[in-house]
């Protein structure tokens, strides 16, 4: 194995980074192994199932790491494979219980040491030789206090003294063999942690023991306390672990940023001298030109990355105008974009990078309370805006609006002269979160994203889009997020775009409202105690009711108009505290970069003669300069040691970003307590030592105390321990409440435990017109920021008392017209009443007059009411005798009509449905077995429905009885047509219509179906009534559009007749007009024929008792849909099989 190995070393020393991973996968495989190991180890000294599944875990850890090895090996298609039949054999020999303690402890310390012998051997093909050779020196370390702590404990429980005593000796060896090539004085400067690991005083502890375990192994009388010792070689080996993992991190970070750039590129980075970029002056929150001329925004921001990613030197040329900047690059005045969208023209003249610098969707924006579709809207747009066409495209009937600038567009949406705006997610977010427009939504995402790249003109080096295309690929999702965040509020906390409506709970002040009732109601009770002394309540109440009524509504909507000036005074508020707190904090930030550059360039030559000059600047307090370890190596204070948590997270972010600044916590050095900045000193890429610069605190203090409002107001920052690091204007008002001492300053003296500073601290942006309590305990409005820069909140205050009190005065203003209008109402509310008790006498005495008129008139009404009943009672009587008749009528109907059951003995599969509109109807069917396998089937609507058409059936039914007769008492051939005709003169004769001037008027449209099993034929004749025959196919028999009996028929007419052969499974269906002229459905159309056609051909194929029920439900369902959903006519649906 050892031989594959080292083959597989040469392989990949081409690699750049292929030995910084396989590094760091080879520690987790030895870190696994050795675990695996004392778990087996366990298992042999106790075979427990406790102890068994342990092992059996480790194995699947140790395998699943494995497994990453190997596959990483095949992704580099290394054609290597390891030879592992060492740890296969004894495994599956501990499994089956066969395996012995020096066997396991062998085998296992076997690969490890594989493993570890490739770990030492990358070293050898390495750009970081010397660190990964330690780093392997650390491992091996490492492992001989493994093997030594598995040694004791199985000497410590098992018999064979001798082999195991021998195999302590040589790991102890090794340990100290180990120990003695690790290079001290690397340690002592990578890690501040070595010093103490050496002298702790666990480790001198275990030195003890492991002393005293070697006297018993001479077989000397010693007693080991086992659970100690194997606690704190427990702790020996997690804190090389940590060491380890330490050490891996430095080895990886170095070789990301010296192989992120090949030989060349690096020697253009050194010997090029600047790039001059243009940007567009005028696009918050993206980039935009400041006061004094700074590039700032969120792409500003990501060259600064790019920046000390690449140390390319980015110079920044202002403009005034988008189009200026364009001209400069066009005129080779400038060599980049900062950020432009690729396009064909543009590539013209442009290179640009793979990686997009930013990327973000566009949007619609509309007001919170707007629900108008956007189909039908009004979508406003910025004149030129790359996605007009996009929006004439996916909405053709909305109205679009062209405005000049986004200002213009947004405040046409604000005044609802528009319905939506179209931008993007980011300037949607900056104006909802960041300028305080409230009252608008992020509307709709669309299906359009833009994509911003860094370009440069096509006559430079192209190597320079390579070196920024490297750096925009290593730019982490953390380091955009806290971008976007500074710029946008970019997360959940901060920004919801929410669809919200609100109830009329929401907006009713309706503690006002109950108050206004109770009012109301007790002037109620004092009136109606008037009225009821008067005698005369019923007037009290209805001119109460009008009068409160009126009343009430006036005060409510005086109530909600104070209401509505609250909300837009705290509007006002909310945006002038967010304006004050946006300026303050950029103009603070300004500050801050000046002098972090300012100190960053004169540091770059970091003499004893540059430290001494710089602490006489005006804003500086002085120095500190510090080692790796967080030693004080030279300073302009008395200070010798670095051991605060807040600065050393100061130095490490420096450590990674090359410099920081840091706003002080409250301790007991107080030269730490300044605002400090502080910068990184490199020696071939490794940091050696760190300058930290304290500023003056005053120079902050300035901008604060401009950022004030009214006489109340103030601006202040807090610390992470919510400390004040600003000075208040309130330290004499703190003095006498307690909180200061004598000559004591608010700065890290006052704890800020509030409603802001909790929210800033949760990285949660806001602005508060509610009302909380400040710092001093009293009632302000606040808004709020978290500085992800700088680790601090920025919060500006006013006295609550002091920002309303202008509505307050409005608010008197208006109660006191209120109740003038009020009092004016109910003294003109007791006149009226005055007036009308007044006017009530008069009419009484007229009352007295018509009072016997009244007594004439009721007793007329009494007798007339009384003949009214009688009257009554004689029309019920005879409707519940024709009622009787009625119901009698269609029991006799329901005898003449023949039971389904006499059809299905002919014909198994068939069915019947019959539904007169009314309780007797005018259709009739009619069935007859005449002769052995001959039948006849009459299906009759006769004229018109209910009892008329009852009627006409028992007609038609006499004649069928006589017709039936005919043919059973003779062999005549049986005609439908003939039976037609036979019925058409005979009804014209009975019922005397055989003249066109005959008073009666009555037939009926039907068919006759005649069914011959024995000749295998059907014959059929109708009138106005269809035959539908299915096969492969439905074929519709329309027959005569001839009534039968009416009369204007000719009493003569011969109606056509049709023969077909029966064929197999051959299905017939026949209804009269009431099924396909029912109307339903949502237009309330008739159900139809071809409705009819298609619900045969759906239901065809099941049973019939199926398809009479589906028949039913469906024509049922499609009644349902019409309005009117009504049975119109009398239905007869017949369905058979042959």
């Amino acid at each position: 194995m050892i031989r594959l190995l080292v083959f597989f070393l040469f392989a990949v020393n081409i690699y750049a980074d292929v030995n910084i991973t396989l590094t760091k996968l080879l520690t987790n495989t030895i870190h696994d192994l050795q675990i695996e190991r004392a778990d087996a180890c366990d298992y042999v000294f106790e075979k427990s199932e406790k102890n068994l599944n342990k092992y059996k875990i480790s194995i699947k850890n140790t395998d699943k790491t494995l497994k990453i090895l190997k596959s990483y090996i095949e992704k580099k298609d290394l054609n290597i494979k390891s030879d592992l039949t060492n740890l296969r054999s004894i495994r599956k020999k501990l499994l089956n219980s066969n395996a012995k303690c020096k066997d396991v402890f062998s085998y296992y310390t076997m690969t490890v040491s594989q493993f570890l012998d490739l770990l030492s051997r990358i070293s050898e093909y390495s750009n970081y030789k010397n660190l990964l050779y330690q780093y392997s020196i650390l491992m091996m370390y490492e492992e001989s206090i493994w093997e030594k702590k598995l040694e004791i404990k199985a000497f410590l429980k098992l018999k064979d003294i001798k082999k195991i005593s021998n195999f302590y000796l040589s790991s102890s060896t090794k340990e100290k063999i180990f120990y003695d090539v690790i290079d001290k004085t690397l340690m002592r400067k990578l890690f501040k942690e070595w010093h103490s690991y050496n002298n702790s005083s666990y480790f001198n502890k275990l030195s003890e023991l492991e002393a005293r375990i070697l006297k018993k192994i001479k077989n000397e009388k010693e007693n080991i306390d086992i659970a100690t010792y194997e606690k704190l070689i427990t702790l020996k080996i997690k804190n090389i672990q940590q060491l380890e993992r330490d050490f891996l991190y430095i080895i990886i970070k170095k070789s990301r940023k010296e192989s992120l750039f090949n030989d060349k590129e690096k020697e253009f980075i050194i010997q090029h001298k600047q790039i001059r970029y243009v940007f567009d002056p005028n696009w918050k929150p993206f980039e935009f030109k400041d006061e004094i001329g700074e590039h700032r925004g969120i792409i500003a921001d990501i060259i600064k990355i790019i920046k000390a990613k690449t140390n390319l030197n980015l110079i920044p040329v202002a403009t005034d105008s988008w189009s200026e900047a364009k001209k400069l690059v066009k005129e080779k005045k400038a060599d980049m974009f900062s950020a432009i969208t690729e396009n064909k023209k543009r590539k013209k003249y442009l290179n640009f990078t793979k990686h997009t610098i930013f990327s973000y969707d566009a949007v619609l924006i509309g007001r919170k309370n707007c629900k108008k579709p956007i189909e039908t809207s009004k979508i406003g747009i910025k004149r030129g805006y790359v996605l007009t066409d996009y929006i004439k495209q996916h909405y053709p009937k909305a109205e679009i609006f062209y405005f000049n600038s986004l200002k213009d567009g947004l405040n046409a949406l604000r005044n609802g002269k528009i319905d939506y705006f179209v931008n993007n997610i980011i300037i949607a977010k900056y104006y909802i979160n960041k300028l305080g427009y409230n009252d608008l939504k992020v509307a709709k995402k669309l299906n359009y994203k833009f994509k911003l790249k860094i370009a440069l003109r096509k006559d430079e080096p192209k190597i320079i889009l390579n070196i920024i295309d490297k750096a925009l690929g290593t730019i982490t999702k953390d380091e955009l997020n806290k971008i976007y965040d500074k710029w946008i509020n970019y997360n959940d906390k901060t920004l919801q775009i929410s669809d919200k409506t609100y109830s009329l709970l929401d907006v009713l002040p309706l503690r006002q409202m109950l108050i206004i009732g109770v009012f109301l109601i007790l002037v109620l009770l004092i009136m109606l105690n008037y009225f009821k002394k008067k005698k005369n309540i019923a007037l009290g109440v209805s001119v109460f009711a009008f009068v409160g009524v009126f009343l009430f509504f006036i005060i409510l909507i005086t109530v909600i108009s104070v209401k509505n000036l609250e909300k837009i005074k705290k509007s006002e508020l909310s945006y002038s505290l967010n304006t004050i707190l946006n300026t303050t904090h950029e103009a603070l930030r300004k500050i801050l970069l000046s002098q972090e550059d300012y100190l960053n360039m004169i540091l770059q030559n970091d003499s004893i003669q540059t430290l001494e000059k710089i602490k006489y600047l005006d804003f500086v307090n002085g120095y500190i300069v510090i080692d790796p370890s967080y030693h004080v190596l030279n300073s302009s204070f008395d200070i010798s040691v670095i051991d605060n948590k807040n600065f050393i997270q100061g130095i490490k972010k420096a450590k990674e970003y090359g410099y920081s600044l840091i706003f002080p916590v409250k301790q007991s050095i107080k030269p730490l307590q300044n605002i400090f900045f502080i910068k990184t000193v490199y020696k071939d890429f490794v940091p050696v030592r760190y300058i930290a610069v304290a500023i003056n605190k005053n120079i902050l203090q300035s901008v604060l105390e401009k950022g004030r409002m009214g006489q109340s107001g103030e601006t202040y920052l807090v610390n992470t321990h919510k400390q004040m690091v600003s000075q208040s204007r309130f330290d004499n008002e703190l003095r006498k409440l307690g909180l200061l001492k004598k000559g004591q300053s608010s700065f890290l003296n006052i704890k800020v435990d509030t409603l802001a500073s909790r929210s800033a601290l949760k990285h949660i942006n806001g602005i508060n017109t509610s009302g909380y309590k400040d710092y001093r305990g009293i009632k302000v409005f606040g808004a709020w920021e978290w500085d992800n820069d700088y680790n601090i909140a920025i919060v500006t205050e006013i006295d609550e008392k002091e920002a309303m009190q202008s509505f307050l005065n409005t608010k008197t203003t208006i109660y006191y017209a209120l109740f003038s209008v009020v009092s004016f109402v109910i003294i003109l509310m007791v006149f009226i009443v005055w007036f009308t008790n007044k006017s009530k006498k008069e009419l009484e005495e007229k009352n007295i007059e018509l009072e016997s008129f009244n007594v004439k008139l009721e007793t007329l009404v009494k007798e007339r009411t009384k003949s009214l009943e009688e009257a009554k009672k004689e029309i019920e009587i005879i409707h519940k005798h024709t009622q009787e008749s009625i119901e009698f009528a269609s029991m006799l109907q329901d005898a003449l009509i023949p039971h389904e059951e006499e059809l299905k003995k002919c014909f198994e599969d068939s069915f019947v449905i019959w539904k007169p509109k009314d309780i007797v109807g005018g259709d009739i069917w009619l069935f007859e077995k005449i002769r052995d396998g001959e039948c006849i089937l009459m299906l009759i609507d006769c004229t018109g429905h209910g009892v008329p058409g009852a009627f006409v059936t028992m007609i038609v039914k006499a004649i069928e009885r006589e017709i039936i007769s005919k043919y059973k008492e003779s062999d005549l051939d049986v005609s439908p047509s003939y039976i037609l005709s036979y019925f058409n003169k005979t009804i014209k004769k009975l019922l005397k219509q055989e003249d066109i001037t005959s008073t009666s008027n009555a037939g009926f449209d039907g068919g006759v179906l005649y069914i011959n099993k024995k000749k295998n034929i059907i014959k059929y004749s109708s009138a106005k009534t269809p035959l539908f025959i299915v096969k492969d196919e439905i074929e519709v028999i329309k027959g005569d559009r001839y009534s039968v009996g009416y009369k204007k028929n000719d009493a003569d007419f011969v109606y056509k007749e049709f023969t077909f052969n029966i064929e197999k499974n051959m299905l017939l269906y026949f209804t009269t007009d009431g099924f396909l002229d029912q109307l339903g459905g949502e237009k309330c159309f008739p159900f139809g024929k071809k409705r009819f056609k298609q619900l045969i051909m759906e239901v065809k194929d099941l049973p019939f008792s199926e398809q009479k029920k589906l028949f039913i439900k469906t024509l049922e369902e499609f009644m349902k849909k019409c309005q009117n959903n009504e049975q119109n006519d009398d239905i007869t649906l017949v369905g058979m099989k042959l």
